[in-house]
């Protein structure tokens, strides 16, 4: 892949997605899920972890990701918000990566004990295009994106928090398609105040055996008392977080925070992936800040390499009680 004109890139000979299959739109392929599950893959296509980009704006670790869109790291996070609840998270490459996604979700509370959610994705990379023996581009440009949707559960009793999601993944890379099935669980802890635990596994297998977009997570945070501010009491947040992949790559995550009450929260993290024989720490800042229902949610993240900045901008909301 090479950049031509700026943000443009080509692709000599397109690569193919693992294991093809014949192409099927991502509507009939949900709902034909009860006959097609047997046909497709018990994994997600490989070009899933394109999403790794979107935990490369967080400001705490996944599994302790709260919310609607918070299901999408945790499936033990349906059970975070009370009642019903709408989630909408954008992320953005620079131009020369040219990637973005979209990640949507509702969670409803459905008793004192049991939540339900379903959410959807989709990321995509743009201005690819076909070359020869020519730098002018043919035939238009190359699709290429993932997408999912997924249905989750959980429930809580005391301190904890349980869930579990299975999701129905569609990738495509110019066009070759590919599709598979994952399944996840997720843990949320309170066992003391003001200490959170978390743990979560994403895009695993239906067996939970792995896979090679399999990822395993856990993470801890705890947060101090200091004082008061804007009608509520203001604290200091530490967070440490471990990510283990399939293929032997680990990822650590450090974070610290300041909350305002429940109004305004800044977040400072650093994330650092080893692989490879390689590492280097990614820095994370970011705002959050409560306008009546609406939680907004401000990210940058400072890439590597000097690549450039991706940004992130959320959005969750209470819509009935």
């Amino acid at each position: 892949m090479a950049v031509q004109g700026g943000s443009k890139r080509r692709l000599d000979t397109p690569p193919r997605c693992p294991q093809p299959s014949a192409v099927k739109r991502l509507g009939w392929a949900i709902l034909g899920v009860p006959l097609a599950a047997g046909p497709l893959a018990a994994q997600a296509p490989e070009l899933a972890l394109l999403w790794r980009v979107n935990g490369s704006v967080l400001t705490a670790p996944a599994p302790l990701q709260p919310g609607p869109i918070g299901v999408f790291w945790n499936p033990a996070a349906v059970q975070s918000v009370p009642g019903l609840a709408l989630g909408l998270e954008v992320v953005h490459t620079p131009d020369v990566v040219s990637m973005s996604s979209l990640l949507a979700g509702v969670t409803y509370q459905v008793g004192s004990h049991l939540g339900v959610g379903i959410s959807a994705g989709r990321i995509s990379v743009s201005d690819l295009v076909r070359t020869s023996t020519s730098p002018g581009s043919e035939e238009g440009s190359i699709p290429v994106y993932a997408q999912f949707a997924g249905v989750a559960a959980g429930t809580a009793v005391g301190p904890v928090a349980v869930g579990a999601e299975l999701r129905l993944h569609d990738v495509r890379l110019d066009t070759d398609n590919d599709h598979g099935l994952t399944a996840d669980v997720g843990l949320q802890l309170r066992p003391i105040a003001g200490l959170t635990i978390g743990a979560a596994s994403q895009f695993a297998t239906l067996n939970l055996a792995g896979g090679a977009t399999a990822a395993y997570s856990a993470a801890a945070e705890y947060r101090v008392g200091a004082g008061h501010a804007l009608g509520g009491r203001a604290a200091l947040l530490g967070r440490y977080g471990i990510e283990l992949r399939a293929n032997g790559d680990v990822e650590h995550f450090l974070s610290t925070g300041l909350a305002l009450g429940d109004r305004l929260r800044v977040d400072v993290a650093m994330q650092r992936a080893d692989g490879y024989g390689t590492g280097a720490w990614q820095p994370v800042v970011g705002v959050e800040f409560r306008a009546g229902r609406y939680l907004v949610g401000v990210a940058r993240g400072s890439g590597m390499n000097g690549v450039g900045a991706t940004y992130r901008i959320g959005l969750n909301a209470g819509v009935l009680p």
